[in-house]
């Protein structure tokens, strides 16, 4: 009883801009003119002074709530006026410590935003704003019940106004609020849909939330799976239920997935996944196809290095040594700072000894490894982040050079040059590259 009285009292006060007619305008604090009471009003709150610059802003929202006279071409700013009395409650309110009066004071701040989202026309203020302004207050205020349901309500009505600009808004954060919100609240089917339909614009912050939101709201993929079915299909729903049907092992429909998305989008993305289905089902011929549309599908060097390194691993899939070599080559001259090509050109010439050797390594063979080394020291060179796997390899290829004993017998010594081609063994002719003796 004693919040009801008082908060009828601090409204009373403030005045009903409503309601207020001409000769319902109490008289001027001090018999001042209005153009005093109005510059006093503002001293006081740039003096941040709110206790004295209470009673001159509460007769300034009855007498003036919209307009004033100035002199000369000055325009009132009713709205500003509104908004510092907004200020003058809400910081008033944080010096009281009778936690009713403080309450009081939160709610009559709370009744002037609603004065103003009721008085002005569209034209008059920048509603958007001020709606957000409110939601804001609202939602900072512990004091005032269901406080953060409130607030989201006024950021509902933000997204009915301009939805791309809620979304965006402060990197998605106010969209999220409302999601978090409604599934607070147990309102499953509006976070849902709320959810679905802002994906579209929301940036990648608010698509991981939503990623995460999911996670609650579906106890299993199989469930999320059977609500996506009923969402048409969007690129972003076939891509989710793409992923989920890969989650639960269903490699068919993941299939028919990574195919619809192809035909709708056949992006670099999309062209890449069917280059991977193609190769998980060893349609390594096909996978190439894909990967060299994919090339022409992006001008990212990091995208057209990835799939013509794919490409390499395709042909190598199939025993092609030489065009794997050529297109390992190519993808080092897209980066030249990435030491991933050399490897895979260390492992194509690796099982070039394995082809040619058989069951039966020669001395000749060995010299290969030298090739081998050399390019495992051109991916440490250029690409310090490949210098462990380097390490484990070279352990691996240094136990398999030729000995002293067989340089010694072949007339090799340290620093010597060996041509590795048809001159060393007619199945190494594709090669044609030069390696030093270690």
């Amino acid at each position: 009883m004693k919040k009801i009285i008082t908060t009828i009292l601090l409204l009373l006060m403030s005045g009903s801009v409503v309601h207020a007619q001409n000769n319902d305008i109490p008289e001027a604090p001090f018999g001042m003119s209005s153009l005093e009471v109005l510059s006093i009003f503002n001293g006081n709150f740039t003096n941040r002074d709110y206790n004295s610059a209470l009673p001159f802003g509460r007769w300034l929202l009855i007498a003036h709530p919209k307009t004033m006279e100035l002199p000369g071409n000055a325009t009132y700013r009713a709205d500003r006026t509104f908004s510092r009395m907004i200020t003058v409650y809400d910081e008033i309110s944080k010096t009281q410590s009778d936690p009713v009066l403080r309450e009081a004071y939160i709610d009559s701040a709370r009744a002037l935003y609603v004065q103003v989202l009721d008085i002005f026309e569209e034209d008059e203020i920048d509603r958007y704003r001020w709606i957000f302004d409110y939601g804001r207050f609202l939602q900072t205020q512990r004091d005032i019940d269901n406080n953060e349901i409130l607030a989201a309500e006024q950021y509902m009505k933000l997204y009915e106004r301009d939805s791309e600009r809620l979304v965006t808004e402060a990197n998605g954060y106010y969209i999220r609020f409302i999601v978090d919100q409604y599934i607070r609240s147990e309102m499953r089917e509006e976070a849902i849909a709320l959810m679905a339909e802002t994906e579209p614009v929301a940036g990648p912050e608010t698509l991981e939330f939503y990623g995460r939101m999911r996670d609650r709201l579906f106890s299993n993929p199989e469930e999320r799976i059977e609500f996506l079915l009923t969402r048409g299909e969007s690129v972003e729903t076939l891509t989710e239920l793409m992923e989920l049907y890969t989650r639960v092992g269903d490699r068919a429909n993941s299939q028919a997935m990574t195919r619809k998305l192809y035909e709708i989008e056949p992006d670099y993305v999309n062209t890449m996944r069917m280059a991977d289905m193609a190769a998980n089902d060893a349609n390594y011929r096909e996978a190439i196809r894909y990967l060299e549309q994919a090339i022409t599908k992006t001008d990212d060097n990091l995208q057209k290095r990835e799939a013509t390194l794919r490409i390499a691993d395709n042909h190598l899939n199939m025993d092609n040594l030489r065009q794997a070599r050529d297109y390992a080559r190519r993808a080092s001259g897209i980066d030249a700072t990435w030491g991933q090509p050399y490897l895979k050109l260390a492992d194509i010439y690796a099982q070039a000894v394995s082809r040619c050797a058989g069951g039966s390594m020669t001395r000749e063979d060995k010299v290969v490894y030298y090739l081998v080394l050399d390019q495992l020291d051109r991916a440490r060179s250029v690409d310090p982040s490949t210098a462990n796997v380097v390490q484990r390899q070279y352990r691996t290829y240094q136990g398999v050079v030729p000995s002293a004993e067989e340089k010694f017998f072949m007339n090799w010594n340290v620093g010597d040059r060996i041509r590795v081609d048809a001159s060393l063994k007619e199945c190494y002719g594709w090669i044609s590259e030069t390696t030093t003796v270690r």
